[in-house]
């Protein structure tokens, strides 16, 4: 099975949650950012957190492994990993997950996710390409492929020493080598640019130019972007280039746009729902390019945007399909998107994004070794930008053009940049103060209270999801602190046996009966709170045969 998804970051964590009578075994995943809130929901979505085994083997990083860029990142777990590449940054955003039947030891299932989402509640549209390993090899070779693909991809970037890497991660790449998906889909670890002349051709962006200058018709969807791409489709395409983008990124590039002729849509912001809220056109995040030739449609997705880092600097994952089918004309883009306009940007704006991209590059060019920090700073940007590692001055070593802090005996996992205007460029000073993820030299405590209050807070979280919170007495209001009028105290929160006593109307016994029902298949019988569970069902079966609520013929059964 291979099917694409365009959808928030919920769409996501939709695409790696247990099949089915399956359970989480193992895993490993790239992203370039991500944030605690949408790593809780993720370990929620493999089940992990009903199984204290399982959730410790996680949290101690010897089942999962996430590697995230170094930079914009404050997530602190052993699961997560900082990756300091040598050039550019880690922007590719891969899923491997391999789960493994309730029943059946033996019988496995693999997953493969390719997606431009990072793992954060960003509320951005984005776009996913899922793949499913098939119960039976097949004997088509084109088809074997893909696994290897993405094994290469991991081991080729070396993102961890060898001693460092889990073995269940290092097994799984392996079994992922020989794994059938079925598909006929090719995995693209991009090729960067090269200066030599023989081997120009020997690369994604020059593929991809090919494809425009033997296509009709070409479609590309990208949040950012670099004049210097756009022109080099333009030039090479046969007929149309349509681009959807964000305004400010194509003002940026509008002399471009409008010496190549592109056709530009953003995004209509006011009729794109997505999830249930509406998505503005600064938030599309999906990267795609899309290829007409003849009654054929060739596709990559994934990571890379259309600029000149990630195509030369960045590690970037995409995959190519190829389907029939025709590419959108004008009049039927439909009202998803809008005609760009080119609009003159402010000053304020203007300096407002220089001052971003800064932040950016500036952060990109972040580097540590066991004995320091650095960043290092253009010769031109001195004097106009202060650069701060949690709140202190570095040494500034002019010869290299770079600010150096000293990386003592402690060895945190995650530091503070912190860039400033200096007060004397500007009369209203910009500053950004951005989390580095780092590589820590010592794993972190796993206690079994942190493990208990995980399992306990996914209990909850589960079973009373979109319910109002109870107290014990039922009474859900809140009471007013005392000396003041206008703030409020919500009462303590009732733990799980109180929760489920202080469950009121019918239709919220109904949903928490069947939510039980579900983790009850999912739980090992060890549990402290399955007993709790099976308890709450029993007596939701004895109201539904003393005729006080319908359960529509729902049944529990202690397996």
């Amino acid at each position: 099975m291979d099917y694409t998804s365009l959808g928030k970051l919920s769409s996501l964590l939709e695409k790696l949650e247990c099949p089915k009578c399956y359970i989480f075994d193992c895993g490993v995943g790239c992203t370039y950012s991500a944030d605690e809130e949408s790593f809780k929901k993720l370990r929620s979505v493999l089940g992990i957190c009903l199984d204290k085994g399982k959730l410790k083997a996680f949290e101690e990083g010897k089942t999962f492994r996430l590697y995230v860029q170094q930079g914009k990142c404050e997530i602190v777990h052993n699961a997560v990993k900082a990756v300091l590449p040598k050039e550019g940054v880690l922007h590719a955003k891969v899923y491997v997950i391999k789960y493994r039947k309730v029943s059946c030891d033996e019988e496995v299932k693999y997953r493969v996710v390719v997606t431009s989402a990072n793992l954060t509640k960003a509320n951005e549209l984005n776009i996913c390409a899922v793949f499913d390993s098939e119960s039976k090899c097949q004997n088509d070779d084109k088809k074997e492929d893909f696994g290897k693909q993405v094994s290469e991809f991991f081991k080729g970037h070396s993102f961890e020493d060898a001693t460092d890497i889990p073995k269940e991660t290092s097994k799984l790449l392996e079994q992922l080598e020989h794994v059938s998906f079925g598909t006929s889909a090719k995995f693209v670890d991009v090729k960067k640019n090269n200066t030599l002349k023989e081997l120009k051709k020997n690369n994604t962006l020059d593929e991809l130019k090919d494809l425009a200058e033997n296509s009709e018709s070409m479609m590309i969807f990208s949040p950012f972007l670099s004049k210097e791409i756009l022109k080099g489709f333009a030039e090479k395409g046969k007929s149309s280039v349509t681009l959807i983008s964000r305004a400010d990124q194509m003002n940026a590039c509008k002399v471009a746009i409008e010496e190549s002729e592109i056709q530009c849509y953003t995004l209509g912001a006011s009729e794109v729902e997505v999830d249930g809220e509406v998505i503005e056109d600064k938030a599309l995040h999906a990267k795609v390019f899309l290829f007409q030739k003849e009654n054929e449609i060739i596709t990559y997705l994934g990571s890379a945007n259309a600029t000149q880092s990630a195509f030369s600097k960045n590690i970037e994952a995409l995959v190519c399909f190829c389907g029939k089918g025709a590419l959108p004309e004008k009049q039927n883009l439909g009202s998803m998107y809008e005609s760009y306009t080119p609009e003159e940007v402010s000053p304020d704006e203007k300096r407002r994004k220089d001052f971003e991209e800064k932040c950016r590059n500036i952060a990109a060019a972040f580097q540590y070794n066991e004995e320091e920090y650095s960043v290092q700073l253009d010769d031109k940007d001195r004097g106009k930008y202060s650069v701060q590692l949690d709140g202190k001055d570095g040494e500034e070593v002019k010869e290299e053009e770079k600010k150096v802090w000293e990386r003592k005996n402690s060895f945190p996992h995650c530091v503070w940049l912190e860039i400033s205007e200096t007060p004397q460029t500007q009369q209203t000073q910009q500053s950004k103060r951005i989390p580095m993820l780092v590589r820590g030299t010592e794993e972190l405590n796993v206690s079994d209270n942190e493990i208990k209050k995980i399992i306990n807070d996914a209990f909850k979280d589960e079973l009373f999801s979109g319910l109002r919170k109870q107290a014990p007495n039922g009474n859900n209001q809140l009471r007013k602190e005392k000396g003041s009028q206008n703030s409020t105290k919500p009462l303590r929160d009732p733990g799980l046996a109180e929760r489920l006593s202080g469950l009121k109307t019918e239709e919220e016994i109904k949903k928490v009966y069947e939510r039980c029902k579900n983790m009850l298949a999912k739980i090992p019988k060890n549990n402290e709170n399955r007993a709790l569970l099976y308890a709450f069902c029993r007596s939701c079966e004895n109201l539904c045969e003393s005729g006080v609520i319908s359960l529509k013929n729902l049944q529990s059964e202690e397996t």
